[in-house]
C-alpha cells in the first residue's frame, strides 16, 4: 500500500503524485539473467511459518486485527473492524470482505490482518482471488517490525508490496518498493487475459539481500536491486532498509487515492479470498554470484533488446508528466507534453553490471523535434553518479558515442537517459526518438575498434 502511516503531509504527496502527475513506472517481464543469484536451489527453501486457514476462525496466534478508520494517510474510506462479518474462514480460505455500512464517520466496514511473526529475507506463498469494483483495494504487504531501525518514519523505514489491485482495473496487479527521503516507490505491473476476480491466482515474492523477485502463476514480471535509505544523519549502508524484520499483512481497503472513490454499484465482488500464506527461509548459500570485468566479452552488446525489434521489453520508462513511450519501426518514441518540473520528470534506464577499473563504450542514434539537451547516466547504489553527460538532440539523427570508467563496481546499475527539465530545455510539446543502443566492455589491451 502507498502509505499506512498517518501524517497528513504523507497523504497531501500522495494525492500530489498519484492523482495529479499519475506517475507510472513500466517493467516488462524480467529473465533470471539480471539475478545476482541465478544457481538458487529450490530444494533449499525450507518452511518456517504457514496458514493454510483450516480452522473454523481466524488463528489470533497467526494475526492481529487493525480496528479503527481515519484514512490511513491514503484517504480511504472504510472502518477496520474484527467482525465476523468482515474476516472468516470459508471452505479453507480466508475472506475479508467489504461492506457498504455506516460504523463511525466511514460508511465501508472491512478488515486488515497483521502477523505476529516477522521475517528477513525468505519466499513468499499466497494463493488469492481477487474482488472486483470500483474503489476495492486489495494488498499483500509488508511493513518493518521496528520502524525505528531505519530513520523512524514512513518512506525511510522501506514498505514491501507483494500484491496490490484495483478492482476497477481487473486484469492488472502490482508489486512495488517504497523507500528513500525523499520518498521513491518503484512499481511492476503484471497483467492477464480475463479478470482477477474469475479464479485463484498464486502470488509469489523472493526477497534476497540486495534483491526482490515478483512472480505470478510462476511467471517472473520484475526484478528490483536498486533502492537506498536516508535520513537527516546521512545515509545507511545498502541494502537497507530492506535488510530488516518485516511481518506481513492483508487488507481489503475502500476508497483512497490508488483506486479512486468506491461505487459499489459497479461492485461484482466485495469478498478477497486467501487460501493459503506461506513463508519460506533459504537453507543454502545466499552468496550473489561473483562477477568482474573477465566474464563480461569485450565488444559485446551487454544491453537487452537495444534494437526495439517490436517493444522496449528490458527497458524501465518513467513519467510523472504524462510522457507516453511506444515502439515503432525498432525505433523508442517519447511523445512529451511538457518537460517540468524536474530533469527526472521523464525517464528511461536499463539496469546493468558494471565494474570498477573497466573501461565500457556507449553509443546510440537520437533525433528530436526539437533541438533540446539530454542527460545521459549512468547510477549506482543510493542512485551515485558513476558516469553522465549531457548532448544536444537535433531534427536529424545523431551518433553519439562516450567512454567512461566507473570508480567502482555495481550489479544491477542503471543505464538512463532523462528527458525531463534539463538546463536548457523548452517547455514545449515535442518528440524524441532513439535507436541503435549499445553497451560494450572495451578490452584496452587488445585495441578492439568499436562501430
Amino acid at each position: 500500500m502507498h502509505t499506512r502511516f498517518t501524517r497528513a503531509l504523507v497523504a497531501v504527496i500522495c494525492c500530489i503524485v498519484l492523482v495529479a502527475s499519475c506517475a507510472r513506472l513500466e517493467v516488462f517481464a524480467t529473465s533470471t539473467s539480471n539475478t545476482k543469484y541465478s544457481n538458487l536451489d529450490s530444494s533449499k527453501w525450507n518452511l518456517v511459518w504457514s496458514d493454510e486457514f483450516s480452522e473454523d476462525s481466524v488463528d489470533t496466534n497467526k494475526w492481529s486485527f487493525t480496528i479503527g478508520g481515519g484514512g490511513f494517510g491514503n484517504n480511504e474510506q472504510q472502518y477496520y473492524t474484527d467482525s465476523t462479518e468482515n474476516a472468516y474462514i470459508e471452505n479453507g480460505c480466508l475472506v475479508l470482505n467489504a461492506i457498504q455500512e455506516s460504523n463511525g464517520e466511514e460508511n465501508y466496514t472491512s478488515a486488515k490482518l497483521s502477523s505476529t511473526s516477522s521475517w528477513t529475507y525468505g519466499r513468499y506463498e499466497f494463493r488469492a482471488k481477487l474482488p472486483g469494483g470500483t474503489g476495492l483495494w486489495p494488498a499483500i504487504w509488508m511493513l518493518p517490525k521496528d520502524i525505528n531501525v531505519y530513520g523512524g518514519e514512513w518512506p525511510i523505514c522501506g514498505e514491501i508490496d507483494i500484491m496490490e489491485y484495483m478492482g476497477s482495473d481487473r486484469d492488472t496487479v502490482l508489486g512495488t518498493l517504497h523507500y528513500g527521503n525523499p520518498w521513491v516507490y518503484n512499481t511492476g505491473y503484471y497483467d492477464i487475459n480475463g479478470s482477477f476476480e474469475d479464479d485463484f491466482h498464486d502470488f509469489v515474492l523472493e526477497w534476497l539481500p540486495g534483491e526482490f523477485r515478483w512472480y505470478v502463476d510462476g511467471n517472473l514480471y520484475q526484478i528490483q536491486q536498486d533502492w537506498y535509505s536516508a535520513d537527516s544523519s546521512g545515509t545507511y549502508s545498502y541494502p537497507a532498509p530492506f535488510d530488516q524484520e518485516f511481518y506481513l499483512m492483508l487488507n481489503l481497503a475502500v476508497g483512497g487515492f490508488f483506486p479512486g472513490d468506491p461505487n459499489p454499484a459497479d461492485w461484482t465482488s466485495t469478498k478477497f479470498y486467501i487460501d493459503y500464506v506461506r513463508v519460506y527461509e533459504y537453507g543454502g548459500d545466499l552468496t550473489p554470484d561473483s562477477g568482474s570485468s573477465s566474464t563480461q566479452t569485450p565488444n559485446v552488446n551487454l544491453l537487452q533488446n537495444s534494437d526495439f525489434t517490436t517493444d522496449y521489453a528490458g527497458w524501465t520508462t518513467w513519467s510523472e508528466n504524462g510522457a507516453v513511450f511506444s515502439v515503432a519501426d525498432s525505433t523508442l518514441k517519447a511523445d512529451i507534453y511538457t518537460t517540468l518540473p524536474n530533469t527526472w520528470s521523464t525517464q528511461f534506464y536499463q539496469n546493468v553490471d558494471v565494474y570498477s577499473s573497466t573501461t565500457y563504450r556507449v553509443s546510440f542514434r537520437a533525433k528530436s523535434s526539437v533541438s533540446r539537451p539530454i542527460t545521459i547516466g549512468v547510477e549506482g547504489v543510493n542512485n551515485a553518479a558513476l558516469f553522465n553527460s549531457t548532448f544536444t538532440a537535433t531534427p536529424e539523427w545523431q551518433m553519439y558515442t562516450y567512454d567512461f570508467s566507473p570508480s567502482v563496481s555495481c550489479s544491477g546499475a542503471k543505464l538512463l537517459f532523462f528527458l525531463g527539465n534539463v538546463d536548457g530545455s523548452q517547455n514545449v510539446e515535442h518528440t524524441v526518438y532513439f535507436d541503435a543502443y549499445k553497451l560494450v566492455y572495451l578490452d584496452r589491451k587488445r585495441e578492439y575498434i568499436f562501430r
